[in-house]
């Protein structure tokens, strides 16, 4: 029965905020972004952008996170995840108790684009990763900030 249980525990990620400050107080399930030169987040499994963001608990499996930036130039960017309850608000876990990793980590593979008619950056980055892996299922929310 143990395994049964676990295997239907999913682990939930939604690209579900962009911003300069946190912001958390209600429950999160769609991306926000929150300055106007963000466009086209998207969250799903590596080269599977029809998926749905989810990544089955204990496994190898990763989420792409990735979003244009309008500024075209670089910036030192950086995520965080937070653990969310059912609900989508914030949980009262410390990230130690949820995470086992850094705190944050930076955003380091980016592309200019080419050819466009409005320049751009694409941003993007794999979670779970070496760096920061959860080590509770759940909703989980990913906040990329300067």
């Amino acid at each position: 029965m143990t395994s049964s249980i676990s295997k239907n525990l999913f682990l939930r990620l939604f690209l579900a905020v962009f911003s300069f400050f946190p912001i958390l107080g209600k429950a999160q399930t769609d991306n926000q972004i929150f300055e106007t030169n963000i466009l086209s987040p998207e969250v799903h499994p590596p080269n599977e952008p029809l998926l749905p963001p989810i990544v089955e608990w204990n496994s190898e499996q990763q989420l792409e996170i990735s979003f244009d930036d309008l500024n075209h130039d670089t910036r030192d960017l950086s995520y965080r995840v937070i653990h969310c309850t059912a609900l989508w608000e914030k949980s009262d876990l410390l990230f130690m108790q949820y995470m086992q990793g850094f705190e944050s980590q930076p955003i380091l593979d980016y592309a200019f684009s080419s050819n466009t008619t409005t320049p751009y950056t694409r941003y993007w980055f794999l979670f779970p990763n070496e760096s920061m892996r959860p080590i509770l299922p759940g909703n989980y929310l990913i906040q990329v900030f300067p």
